[in-house]
């Protein structure tokens, strides 16, 4: 007996699985069910006929050379809903369809969650749709589903944040872009860029949902009720002149002016330069380096800017020293170890201060390990302009955004 060849069997496989989905739809929304449909052969999709010659389509679709999930309809056409590949459950798929295609049906806005590309209504989702359609436009939420989509140069373009990253939201007000995030135990952090001033500024806890009592970085809880996520909408909406922020930042490659794109919009010049790299090149590494007075200043400004505000200009041996931190600079040509970190720990919990290392060359993964369970920050910093970055994931979610992530609210808003 011969066996057919292996691409038909997988070809036969996948029309299994969308008659699968299919019928999960055809389940959890009887209502719609005499319009569902799945084509005999490729390419395959999960249909609803909306219609006039329209539908909505689920599909397994390449974007921007990403395989994904797409969620498709006559107004989704230039932003699909996307999903990753592998670990959506079948009910988050086809629910997400049929948002998408009752929306259509019905003339109306896309319900929340769905119209964020998340499988449930969490506290960054809610407070999306208490921000947006307001004096804020909302351009992005991720939580759950760290796959996005966004316009470059007019081609869709796939964006995937990492397993590691924070609920948040981005947005533009008046001549503000915003991130908005929250961490279960890291409370929420806003973080604020001035178009005309191009610099950045971190809001004070007050602002944020809940007391805003403990200190910026340390463990906490706040209250993410529906009164208290209105409370915070509110005062966001209240205007730049009623927050209170942390002294403010200026990015060493902040734009000055803007330039038009091909496109008619204008954007920021040079959006390459926009992107804070991971680390330095190795060409970088070659600049002539900064003055040690004029790096501790650059830090500080930083790190007081990051809501460390007691930090202040010391001595040669001690550049920055702090109250309630005990700061170490750490350049004697190798990463961080481990020991290190522990002993630097042990004498920064015997003032009863936080521990903040200043490591040129980073650490190592059990430095970085140990760090984050003692609640210290290790940050390294880029040669050229002295700007700081995450040496551990406790100090990496302090940094501000990356300018570049920002990109397409610019280029929206400077429009």
């Amino acid at each position: 007996m011969q066996f057919p060849p292996g691409d038909v069997v997988a070809s036969f496989g996948m029309y299994l699985h969308f008659q699968s989905l299919a019928q999960v739809l055809e389940d959890r929304h009887p209502e719609i069910a005499e319009r569902v449909s799945v084509p005999e052969s490729a390419p395959l999709y999960v249909k609803i006929d909306l219609g006039h010659g329209q539908s909505a389509l689920l599909a397994l679709t390449k974007i921007d050379h990403v395989h994904v999930w797409a969620v498709v309809t006559p107004r989704l056409d230039e932003r699909p809903i996307v999903w990753p590949l592998n670990g959506n459950r079948e009910e988050t798929l086809v629910d997400c369809l049929h948002a998408a295609a009752t929306a259509n049906l019905e003339g109306r806005p896309m319900s929340s969650p769905w119209r964020w590309g998340e499988p449930e209504v969490t506290p960054i989702v809610a407070l999306a749709d208490l921000l947006d359609g307001t004096e804020v436009a909302v351009h992005k939420v991720v939580d759950a589903n760290g796959y996005y989509t966004y316009l470059n140069n007019g081609q869709v373009k796939i964006g995937i944040e990492g397993t590691r990253r924070l609920s948040h939201l981005d947005c533009t007000y008046r001549q503000f872009a915003l991130r908005i995030s929250h961490e279960e135990g890291m409370g929420c952090q806003v973080d604020t860029y001035d178009l005309q001033r191009s610099e950045w500024t971190r809001l004070r806890p007050a602002l944020t949902w809940g007391n805003g009592s403990e200190p910026l970085g340390q463990d906490s809880d706040r209250d993410t009720s529906p009164a208290a996520l209105k409370r915070f909408a509110d005062s966001i909406l209240s205007g730049p002149d009623t927050w209170d922020s942390y002294p403010p930042w200026r990015p060493a490659c902040a734009p000055f002016r803007q330039e038009s794109s091909q496109h008619g919009a204008s954007r920021p010049p040079h959006a390459e330069e926009l992107f804070s790299p991971l680390e330095p090149s190795a060409e970088e590494k070659h600049h002539d380096e900064i003055d040690p007075a004029e790096l501790a200043q650059r830090f500080q400004t930083q790190l007081m800017a990051f809501g460390l505000v007691d930090i202040r200009a010391g001595q040669d041996k001690e550049p920055l020293t702090s109250d309630s931190h005990h700061i170490v600079w750490h350049n004697r040509g190798r990463k961080l170890s481990m020991p290190e970190v522990q002993r630097l720990f042990g004498l920064a919990a015997a003032d009863d201060k936080q521990l903040i290392v200043l490591s040129e060359l980073g650490a190592t993964r059990p430095a970085r390990e140990f760090a984050d369970r003692a609640k210290a920050l290790v940050f390294t910093w880029h040669p050229a302009t002295g700007e700081l970055f995450g040496g551990n994931s406790r100090a990496t979610k302090l940094l501000f955004p990356r300018l570049g992530d920002f990109e397409q609210c610019l280029e929206l808003q400077l429009a």
